[in-house]
């Protein structure tokens, strides 16, 4: 699903540092996924896809939500992402562009940012707030 995307495939193997949420029909066809590495004390969110058949219906946005709820159990202190082709749907859920020099190291030091995406690609952040915190803004 993420090599029909144009998505990399490189590092989305299970470990300390990433998972991936999956949603699938009761007859068990993959709708969507999505994935999240932890650097630090940040998040990055990896590869949304939403398969063609399932798109319209908010997959894409349960997804997201749901992998930023993981983010904040894990808690993270932002969700960060790269995209060359979604910009837009991520500002519609509440994600802003921002430069990436201005991104925390642990996340410029992460493959999607080192090898994997363009330097073309657009970067983005969201602050994720806990129950009784405060936001952080890096």
């Amino acid at each position: 699903m993420l090599k029909s995307a144009n998505l990399p495939v490189q590092g989305v193997e299970a470990g300390a540092k990433g998972q991936f949420l999956v949603a699938s029909s009761v007859d068990g066809l993959i709708g969507g996924l999505v994935g999240l590495e932890i650097h630090d004390s940040y998040g990055l969110l990896r590869s949304l896809v939403v398969a063609e058949w399932a798109m319209g219906c908010g997959l894409g946005e349960t997804l997201v939500r749901a992998i930023e709820a993981q983010a904040k159990a894990r808690q993270a202190k932002g969700l960060f992402l790269l995209t060359t082709t979604a910009a837009g749907y991520f500002e519609r859920i509440g994600y802003v562009r921002t430069e990436r020099s201005v991104l925390p190291e642990p996340i410029r030091r992460s493959e999607e940012f080192t090898r994997l995406c363009p330097d073309s690609a657009v970067a983005m952040k969201k602050p994720l707030i806990a129950a009784g915190t405060t936001p952080d803004h890096s």
